[in-house]
């Protein structure tokens, strides 16, 4: 038993250093690829309110899941669909009036993301870029899609609090509708949307 367990365990130990080679390989090819190849123009969060108030935009969201989805791949709360995935394929680059799509602002410079956060974004930025950017209209302006998390992944969270005030001066007195996941819950057990005339 002794033996089998320190087979298991070199097994277990070398199948992660497969896994981390891999991962270096496909960092270092995307590092030169990053270099030959233009960043789509994603705006700051600041900015993303900021438009959103001026203009009465709606936004658009998309995240890694969406891409994702786009890809072909399901995640943990949405299977594939091939309806949906052509849908977000067609919205990301179109340009409806009042209306912004957000990206993740990730495709340049990681170091505004705690080292859990860099490391997962380096990895799945390595894998799919080529691919995500295909998606995207590179002469286009896109919002940052950080604008719904704010308080999530950065290293520094001092700004945290001045983009959550800016935010809510979108839906300051004014009416609500929301439709949201089963278990989202947005805003339960907060005070996020209290200044909300209704919900």
């Amino acid at each position: 038993m002794k033996i089998k367990r320190m087979l298991s365990n070199l097994y277990n130990h070398l199948y992660d250093k497969k896994i981390d080679l891999q991962k270096y390989i496909k960092r270092a090819k995307d590092k030169k690829i990053k270099k030959s190849i233009k960043a789509p123009n994603i705006l700051s969060i600041e900015e993303t309110i900021n438009l959103t108030k001026e203009n009465n935009l709606s936004l658009v969201r998309y995240g890694d899941g969406e891409l994702k989805i786009i890809d072909g791949d399901g995640i943990f709360f949405q299977p594939h669909s091939v309806l949906l995935a052509t849908r977000l394929r067609d919205i990301i680059k179109s340009s409806y009036d009042k209306v912004m799509v957000c990206l993740l602002d990730i495709f340049e410079d990681l170091n505004q993301f705690t080292e859990r956060g860099r490391k997962y974004t380096a990895d799945i930025v390595a894998e799919r870029r080529l691919k995500w950017y295909s998606y995207f209209d590179m002469g286009k302006t896109y919002g940052n899609a950080f604008v719904s998390r704010f308080y999530s992944g950065f290293k520094d969270t001092r700004k945290s609090e001045q983009w959550l005030s800016l935010l809510r001066e979108l839906w300051d007195n004014n009416k609500l509708f929301i439709i949201e996941g089963e278990k989202s819950r947005l805003g339960v057990g907060n005070d996020l949307f209290n200044n909300a005339k209704s919900i």
